[in-house]
């Protein structure tokens, strides 16, 4: 399948106020679009331009125009750029505002140019959330800022990188005797720029990505032309999906799609995006396949942002993203321009971009085949001329009761298989049974009701033969649909009632349950990565067919099992909390919903929302930790530490979105329960004590920081001992809050005494004795003593890349 270059788009932000002096804007455009035009590579760079630009503008065209590089063209003061007001008059932009701004956009905007006066100062604050930043370290000239300018993106278009254009844009100041060419100063925020480097490559048979989870389909059937209207749509648009109600087929049809044409693509991905949590994990496991360099980022935004990069910058590509019901969610995950091709299913009939190929029912001589070959009556490739016309005519009976849904056609053709039944005997037990199932599940909608009764046979067969994997189909029905992790069952079974609870500890029971509760299909079980997947119709059947409460007790030993496994979200057990999340999510929904009144959904809470707060995912981790707080509070009163901990959980969210004014008097607060809970040395006291003083630190507040710092350095010291590495944190601590204040000769003897006793702990080869380098490196730079930082900084790096070699698989 052909492919078109990626286009890259550069944002030129002009404003030139009435009340400052008049700039030649207009020329300094011009020419950069005059050379972009001249220059070799562009036809693939984009120049759009927007003029007058107000404050209120700045997020809206971010948005409209997704820019790879924003040029800022215009004034400025010490005090920050200059932008106009609705007068045209001049208005100051905040400098601490201007870079939140771009760090909504990390892994987006590649490059800003602010060409201004004193603009450095927000390169500075710009260069954490920004791979390259060019400011100006003084005033500046119009002629000179225009020869920069054009030099600059001469060499971009030349096909030069962001740091070798940087230097021809100074070379053009000189070249025109100008004496300003060193006023530009670029800022690179080279672990940035590392964690987004993704290089175009050539792939080989061997590189090629392939992880569909699903074998191929031995029974699939029909659906000829919906796989041709899908690769004619892809072709045509890159952009197509099947669509369809729950149960007809998409997946399987998406599946038949990927093995059919596997050698027309380069790579194919597979995602679920039922929730978003499942497409976020989705894409992390695609960094971890490609290989991408970014793989290990804690920062979970950044690696969807690499992947990101990634799809735009390579071709060839297929990604299959299933259950995309809400397709407004994959905005953000995929690129607006990209050289691939996109399949989704999804049960929208609103496909947006996304050309709908709609999945219809099979009609009765296509269920009829395909029930047939999955009750194993025929061979798979075999057709109905094979059978007697009166099997057909049955067959194709019991295709139009199931009103022509896969889903429904296959767990019948499971029941007759492992029953086993003919299909007599399965039509005569299905008129026996149907009007009574039928009539208590009256509440189903009429498509799904020939669902639901095979569903309900199926599970009644499960229940007879072997009660405790039907406990198993129970619990799968209140958790997430996909990728239900066992350990669920093996380490939360205790929680899961006296049948489940029977498995601790027995791997060969368990495998003998896992068999009964698979063998109609009710379940699936993937074996490489120990999951289970149930459909979310079955899932229904079961909940619908329980009285209240059984349903309220199955929700709670739910609930109790998954807090259970539910690991605490220090960054080794990350794997792990995204493998439960969805799961954790379904829990807690089950806890808002029946209003669960336990210590174990409290816990629940808290241990979700540390999870999601470490990923950055702030707005879901608040409603969570706030939960938890109010559930301790009302069950174990005020005095008690887990409230206490609530308290410091939800100051430390605050504190991460620069909410201090509500973080402060939380961490007061944990911090005087702790004091009256436990005794002065406890460690939770001294966390408390490292807590208030880092806020007051990162508000200036330095006086009021230094005593706490020192406190828990003392109590660290008298609790743990001098050669802990928490002691090692105290020193750091204490250090930058004196190099915050200059007061460089106090904060010298604690970063070393931190770096030697790290080195004698943990040997050279050590991420911490790293960080305690470039700690180090850090106070010689900030008092200009560069060539001091600079072999720190080496020795930095070396390390970095020992680590890399001994953690991360090779390739």
């Amino acid at each position: 399948m052909s492919n078109s270059p990626v286009v890259k788009t550069i944002l030129v932000l002009a404003a030139s106020p009435v009340d400052q002096a008049k700039l030649r804007l207009d020329m300094e455009v011009r020419e950069i679009d005059e050379g972009l035009r001249r220059s070799r590579y562009g036809d693939q760079i984009k120049l759009q331009s927007r003029w007058a630009v107000r404050r209120n503008d700045l997020q809206r065209v971010l948005l409209d125009v997704e820019p790879q590089i924003v040029h800022f063209c215009g004034h400025g003061v010490d005090e920050g750029l200059i932008f106009e007001d609705e007068q045209g008059k001049s208005q100051l932009v905040n400098t601490e505002a201007l870079a939140n701004l771009f760090e909504l956009f990390v892994g987006r905007v590649e490059c800003i140019v602010l060409n201004a006066c004193y603009s450095e100062a927000q390169a500075k604050a710009m260069i954490l959330h920004v791979g390259y930043v060019i400011g100006m370290s003084k005033a500046i000239g119009d002629k000179a800022a225009i020869n920069f300018s054009v030099g600059f993106y001469d060499a971009l278009g030349g096909g030069r990188s962001v740091e070798e254009a940087y230097k021809f844009g100074c070379n053009a100041i000189q070249l025109q005797g100008i004496p300003e060419d060193l006023t530009p100063v670029i800022k690179i925020n080279t672990a940035l720029k590392a964690a987004l480097a993704v290089t175009p490559t050539t792939t080989t048979q061997a590189d090629r990505v392939w992880n569909i989870p699903y074998l191929r389909n031995r029974f699939f059937t029909a659906r000829e032309t919906d796989l041709q209207e899908m690769r004619n749509a892809l072709l045509a648009k890159k952009l197509a999906a099947f669509s369809g109600l729950g149960g007809i087929g998409k997946t399987q049809t998406a599946i038949e799609y990927a093995y059919r044409y596997r050698h027309e693509y380069q790579h194919i991905l597979w995602v679920r995006a039922a929730l978003q949590t499942e497409l976020e994990s989705g894409f992390v496991e695609i960094a971890g396949l490609l290989n991408l360099p970014v793989r290990q980022e804690k920062n979970q935004s950044l690696v969807i942002a690499a992947v990101k990069k990634w799809l735009a910058t390579h071709n060839g590509w297929l990604l299959i993203v299933d259950n995309a019901d809400e397709i407004t969610m994959l905005r953000e995950f995929l690129p607006g321009a990209h050289q691939g091709y996109v399949l989704l299913t999804t049960r929208a009939q609103a496909t947006e971009r996304y050309q709908r190929i709609e999945i219809k029912k099979m009609q009765p001589s296509e269920g009829a085949l395909f029930l047939l070959r999955r009750a194993k009556l025929i061979a798979e490739d075999e057709e109905l001329d094979g059978v007697t016309e009166g099997e057909r005519s049955l067959a194709e009976t019991i295709s139009r009761s199931m009103d022509g849904l896969p889903l429904a056609l296959d767990q019948a053709g499971a029941f007759i298989e492992e029953t086993p039944s003919s299909l007599a005997e399965y039509w005569q037990l299905y008129q026996e049974e149907g009007a009574r199932l039928l009539a208590e599940r009256g509440e189903l909608a009429i498509d799904h009701e020939s669902v639901s009764i095979t569903f309900s046979l199926a599970f009644k067969k499960v229940l007879q033969r072997n009660p405790t994997a039907a406990d198993l189909i129970r619990v799968c029905a209140f958790l997430a649909p996909d990728t239900i992790p066992e350990e669920i069952f093996t380490s939360g079974g205790t929680e899961l009632g006296e049948n489940l609870s029977r498995l601790a500890g027995k791997p060969l029971d368990f495998r003998d349950v896992i068999k009964e509760a698979g063998r109609f299909s009710l379940i699936y079980r993937h074996p490489n990565n120990k999951t289970f997947d149930i459909h979310r119709l079955v899932q229904q059947v079961l909940k619908d067919e329980m009285d209240s409460d059984s349903r309220r007790l199955w929700a709670q030993r739910t609930v109790c099992a998954v807090t259970q496994v539910f690991p605490n979200a220090e960054y080794v057990n990350w794997r792990d909390c995204e493998r439960l999340l969805p799961h954790a999510i379904a829990a807690i929904n089950w806890i808002n919903q029946c209003q669960f009144e336990l210590e174990k959904a409290a816990l629940l809470f808290a241990r979700t929302g540390y999870y999601l707060k470490e990923r950055g995912r702030y707005s879901e981790a608040e409603p969570l930790y706030k939960k938890a707080l109010e559930l301790y509070q009302r069950l174990l009163g005020e005095e008690h530490p887990s409230v206490a901990t609530s308290y410091n959980n939800l100051a430390k969210l605050y504190e991460s979105q620069g909410r201090i004014s509500e973080a402060e008097p939380l961490l007061k607060k944990a911090l005087e329960l702790w004091q009256r809970l436990l005794r002065e040395e406890h460690p939770l006291v001294v966390t408390s004590y490292n807590n208030l003083a880092a806020l007051y630190s990162f508000q200036g507040r330095y006086s009021e920081a230094e005593p706490l710092y020192k406190k828990a350095l003392e109590l660290t010291q008298r609790l743990l001992g001098e050669e802990h590495s928490d002691v090692v944190t105290s020193y750091n601590n204490l250090a930058k809050l004196y190099n915050y204040q200059g007061r460089y000769s106090e904060a010298y003897p604690l970063l070393k005494k931190a770096l030697e006793l790290t080195q004698r702990r943990l040997g050279e080869k050590h991420l911490y004795v790293a960080t305690s380098y470039n700690n180090l490196a850090k106070f010689y730079s900030d008092q200009g003593r560069y060539s001091e930082a600079e072999p720190l900084l080496k020795k930095v790096d070396y390390a970095l890349i020992q680590l890399l070699n001994v953690f991360l698989p090779p390739g």
